[in-house]
C-alpha cells in the first residue's frame, strides 16, 4: 500500500501502473483521467477498493508463498525509482530479488478472470500487467519480472516477462509524447468519449465557435446515430409489447426444448416518494435538497 509521500511523489512521473492507461489498454482510467490526476484537475479516490485493499492485505502472503515454490529469496524496495535517461519514467515495484536482478509483482483477481490468464511460467497476463512489467523493464532494467497470482483466493500462478526491447521501446515514445507534449504543455490527449470532454470542460461560457468541415461530419454522424438509436428502441419496444403479449398472465417463456428464454414477473421496489416529502415535511426536503451543476449538450437537426 502506498504512503501519502509516494502517492504525491507519483505526481511527478509516470509510474507503472499508469503506463497501460496511457497505451488505451486500462479497465479502470482513460488517458484524460490520468492526465486531470497528473494535474491536479482531478483527484485520485481516497477510498481504496475491496479489491485493492485486499490485494495490499496479502501482498506479503503471496510474496512469501513464491519464495517457497521457487526458493528465491525477495527484498521491500522501499524507495520510488527514476530513470536516469527518462525521469519522467519512475517505478514503485514490489519486490527485487538481487541475485536474479529481478523484480518481483504480486496479484490477486477474481475467479471470473481466470482465463485471461493464460499458460504458466509465460508473458500470458492481462495487457494491462504486462504494459506495467514493461515498464519497471525500462526503469529498473532486471533481466526479467516475475508475476505472482492468486486466482479466486486459492488457485496460485506465477508468469514470466522476458525482455521485450521493441514493446519497452514503445512505451518509452508513448510516455514521452504524454509526458511532453501533453502533461508538460498542459494540452489534453485526444478524447473518444463525452464523459471525458465533460470532465475537461465543466463550465460553458456563452461564445460561439463555426463548425469546422471535419466537425460538420460529426454532426451529421451524431444525427444518424441518434435516429437509428430510436428506431431501434421503438422496434425493441413493439418486440417486447409481442412477446408480452403472448405471454399475458404467463411469467416465463420456453422455446420448443423447454429452456427459459425470458420471464415477466412481478417484483417489488420501494422508492422515495418525493413529491410526498415536498408537500408533508417541506423543511426536511429543503435539508436533504442537494443541487449540481452540469453541462448538457443538445443538437438541432436543420433539414
Amino acid at each position: 500500500m502506498l504512503t501519502a509521500e509516494q502517492k504525491e511523489l507519483r505526481k511527478t512521473g509516470i509510474g507503472g501502473s499508469d503506463a497501460a492507461a496511457i497505451a488505451g489498454e486500462s479497465r479502470y482510467k482513460t488517458p484524460i483521467d490520468l492526465y486531470m490526476q497528473k494535474l491536479g484537475i482531478a483527484e485520485e479516490s481516497n477510498e481504496e477498493s475491496e479489491a485493492a485493499y485486499w490485494g495490499s492485505v496479502l501482498e506479503p502472503v503471496i510474496a512469501r508463498e513464491f519464495e517457497l515454490r521457487q526458493g528465491k529469496k525477495l527484498i521491500i524496495e522501499p524507495n520510488l525509482l527514476r530513470h536516469e535517461k527518462y525521469p519522467w519514467m519512475i517505478a514503485n515495484i514490489d519486490r527485487f530479488m538481487p541475485e536474479e536482478n529481478a523484480v518481483w509483482e504480486g496479484k490477486t483477481c477474481n475467479q471470473y478472470k481466470t482465463s485471461e490468464w493464460g499458460e504458466e511460467f509465460t508473458d500470458q497476463m492481462p495487457n494491462e500487467y504486462l504494459l506495467q512489467c514493461a515498464h519497471y523493464g525500462v526503469v529498473k532494467n532486471p533481466s526479467v519480472v516475475y508475476v505472482s497470482v492468486l486466482i479466486g483466493g486459492q488457485n496460485f500462478k506465477n508468469y514470466i516477462y522476458e525482455r521485450n526491447k521493441e514493446l519497452e521501446q514503445n512505451l518509452i515514445e508513448l510516455e514521452h509524447d504524454f509526458w511532453h507534449n501533453h502533461y508538460l504543455k498542459k494540452i489534453p490527449p485526444d478524447a473518444n468519449f463525452y464523459k471525458e470532454v465533460s470532465k475537461l470542460w465543466c463550465t460553458g461560457t456563452d461564445t460561439t465557435k463555426t463548425v469546422s468541415n471535419e466537425l460538420i461530419n460529426h454532426y451529421n454522424s451524431y444525427i444518424f446515430c441518434r435516429n437509428k438509436i430510436k428506431e431501434l428502441e421503438e422496434q425493441q419496444d413493439f418486440d417486447k409489447a409481442k412477446l408480452c403479449e403472448f405471454l399475458q398472465d404467463s411469467s416465463i417463456l420456453i422455446n420448443d426444448k423447454g429452456l427459459s428464454i425470458a420471464t415477466w414477473k412481478n417484483q417489488k421496489n420501494s422508492r422515495l416518494d418525493i413529491e410526498r416529502l415536498k408537500e408533508t415535511h417541506p423543511e426536511i426536503y429543503k435539508q436533504l435538497l442537494k443541487t449540481t451543476e452540469s453541462r448538457v449538450f443538445r443538437i438541432k437537426e436543420f433539414k
